[in-house]
């Protein structure tokens, strides 16, 4: 998650996405503090999910030649809406 983390703090311009980002399902109504604290969050945030669908049997743990994981992500269905 060092990656994840490195890539948020390595932001351009950071002070407009602490400024515009909101935790999900923040229930404090506060924004982050700072690029860290967004970065530290997103880094945790993809660590549940790796280990999620590594549990899951979405994803085998391996990286590509890419370096990346190269998960697909399930898809939800759709409702169809009634009429």
């Amino acid at each position: 998650m060092n990656r994840v983390i490195n890539a948020f703090v390595g932001i351009g311009d950071s002070e407009l996405i602490v400024d515009t980002t909101m935790p999900m399902r923040n229930t404090s109504g506060e924004k982050f503090a700072d690029i860290q604290a967004v970065a530290d969050y997103f880094g945790n945030r993809v660590r549940r999910l790796l280990t999620d669908s590594y549990k899951n049997g979405l994803w085998n743990g391996e990286l590509t030649k890419d370096n990346i994981t190269g998960l697909t992500l399930p898809v939800k269905e759709v409702k169809e809406a009634s009429e």
